[in-house]
């Protein structure tokens, strides 16, 4: 049995690839607030396995607990595992001002769910996984904003430059490890998801770069979180994306 394990699977790309890897020999497995009603009704319609974790990620205090769930999941199974594979998707660019212009709370909720959250998930899995000698994946969905900077998103620019120093990183740490884990960040380009909705709709005086979002959309430059979903399950499954030659561990689709 193959397990995938995505977070913020409730929409966007996650739900599309989610959608993709439900097959009756995987079993998927979605850590988000809201539980994604039409996964659950394709499961049931194709054999696949699907398991809805419910959980808000930016409250990081909670994420041993979610851990623990999760491993519950894959000791319940009568199936052993195969490989496992933690796909870190679930983040939010909004809102979009400038930094002296956030309250604390609004810092501290960004940085949690786009940095802080991905980062302790990430050393309490590579943790809970090690005792498992079967491969193992860990793919951090990057972005566009990791290296182009903008104003009006500057927490979210920093998240993503973060993550993927750590990837780099982390990479570095597991390379050589018997059955260590494969880690990689994935940028998938621009897609029409509710993220680009809320930086079209933001206001132009909080928030400038409003009006590239929208010509984006208008020149059609956006792609389907569909298609880049198809793209990233293929490239997912390419031994060749995971040479132990690559020298980067930045991939964009």
């Amino acid at each position: 049995m193959h397990y995938y394990i995505i977070t913020g699977a409730s929409s966007g790309l996650g739900i599309e690839t989610a959608r993709l890897l439900l097959r009756p020999d995987q079993h998927v497995v979605s850590i988000s607030r809201t539980s994604p009603i039409s996964l659950v009704r394709q499961a049931e319609q194709t054999g696949g396995l699907f398991t809805h974790i419910g959980q808000d990620l930016s409250k990081t205090d909670e994420l041993p607990g979610c851990i623990d769930r999760l491993m519950e999941v894959i000791a319940k199974s009568s199936v052993q595992p195969t490989s496992v594979c933690l796909i870190h998707n679930a983040a939010n660019a909004a809102p979009f001002k400038h930094l002296d212009r956030h309250t604390l709370d609004e810092i501290s909720a960004s940085l949690n769910l786009n940095l802080l959250s991905p980062v302790l998930f990430s050393s309490l899995w590579i943790k809970r996984v090690q005792p498992l000698h079967v491969p193992k994946k860990l793919i951090f969905i990057s972005s566009g904003s990791a290296e182009y900077p903008m104003a009006g998103m500057s927490l979210y620019c920093s998240a993503k430059a973060g993550l993927n120093m750590l990837v780099r990183c982390l990479h570095m740490e597991q390379r050589g490890l018997p059955y260590g884990v494969q880690v990689a960040a994935v940028d998938p380009g621009m897609m029409d998801t509710p993220m680009q909705t809320a930086a079209r709709e933001a206001r132009e005086e909080q928030f400038p770069s409003s009006a590239f979002f929208r010509q984006s959309r208008d020149n059609g430059l956006l792609r389907t979180p569909e298609s880049v979903a198809h793209l990233l399950v293929q490239w997912m499954s390419d031994p060749a994306s995971w040479s132990e030659g690559k020298r980067d561990t930045i991939h964009k689709l």
